[in-house]
């Protein structure tokens, strides 16, 4: 009886372990900048685009290994959760699969994380150019604290390198790093944390000299129905926008005032500047309407302003 229990013990830690240590890796693997459920939905795509077979075959919390079935063979590709936001994409198999196809499906990728269709490699949803200028000013946040784990999103207002993102998981025992859209990481201090508004000043060291989200031009009052667009934490070279509307009135939570929006709201946007279609700042992504992504909350510009003390 210890034979099978030994064995059955040798196959969970093959698969709870890394890719690297799984039979039959063979060393194509990749992280996208997508939640693990877009990654597997844009890779089924991608083959039962070409007439092959896919199903997932295991899962287990932030893991998922997905058959793939075609006329020359068979391979597997094991999905496997990264960070809020990013998913490491690993082909399995001994028989391995084609170069051609490897080097398909990351393309593939790759335009999903971009917001392009792989068939039509133009957007599927343009984003204006004030918007796009701005976008290097958008950060990724990181801290690893034990067992805190934070993730969020944060734009840079000052040449000082000074990042305004939001409060709700922050605390000052955090060792946070800042991420920029070219790849460097810096750390960060917190200058300032107001839990009740949501909002929190950062300051990267050594400065920032790219784009900054200006002040001094943002909107005090959305029209219902505005198209906006959040650009959230960014890839190296990537930018990722999440356009949506104002979703009716202001909504009150608590003695704030929020925007409630219909946009694309995952874990680690939250911290994200939102635009209108002129590059103004509109406001800040606070979070999500539970139980669903696409109805999210944004922190007025106006609250902003009093957070700084400049209003």
């Amino acid at each position: 009886m210890k034979k099978p229990i030994i064995i059955l013990f040798v196959a969970m830690a093959a698969f709870l372990a890394g890719p690297d240590s799984l039979p039959g890796a063979t060393g194509a693997s990749r992280i996208f900048q997508m939640p693990l459920a877009e990654v597997q939905r844009a890779t089924t795509d991608y083959f039962q685009s070409r007439s092959y077979q896919v199903a997932p075959t295991k899962s287990s919390q932030g893991r998922v290994i997905l058959d793939v079935d075609r006329p020359a063979g068979h391979f597997q590709i094991l999905l496997r959760h990264h960070s809020a936001l990013a998913t490491r994409v690993t082909f399995l198999d001994d028989t391995g699969p084609k170069a051609g196809e490897v080097k398909g499906l990351w393309s593939a990728l790759e335009k999903a994380a971009a917001g392009t269709d792989p068939e039509n490699p133009g957007p599927r949803h343009p984003v204006p150019v004030t918007v796009l200028d701005l976008a290097g000013a958008v950060v990724c946040l990181y801290a690893d604290n034990g067992s805190v784990d934070f993730q969020a999103s944060g734009f840079v207002v000052d040449r000082r390198g000074l990042i305004i993102t939001t409060a709700h998981k922050l605390n000052n025992d955090l060792k946070i790093k800042a991420v920029f859209r070219n790849g460097s990481r810096v750390p960060v201090r917190i200058l300032k944390i107001d839990k009740e508004k949501d909002l929190a000043l950062v300051q990267a060291a050594g400065g920032y000299s790219g784009p900054r989200v200006n002040l001094a031009a943002g909107r005090f009052y959305l029209e219902n129905g505005e198209k906006l667009v959040g650009v959230v934490c960014p890839k190296p070279l990537t930018p990722q926008f999440h356009k949506g509307r104002v979703d009716g009135p202001p909504r009150r939570a608590g003695n704030q005032v929020l925007w409630q929006v219909r946009m694309n709201v995952e874990p680690g946007t939250s911290g994200s500047p939102v635009f209108d279609q002129k590059g103004r700042l509109a406001g800040v992504i606070k979070g999500r309407y539970r139980g669903t992504d696409s109805i999210g909350f944004v922190i007025p510009f106006e609250t902003v302003l009093r957070f700084l003390e400049i209003y």
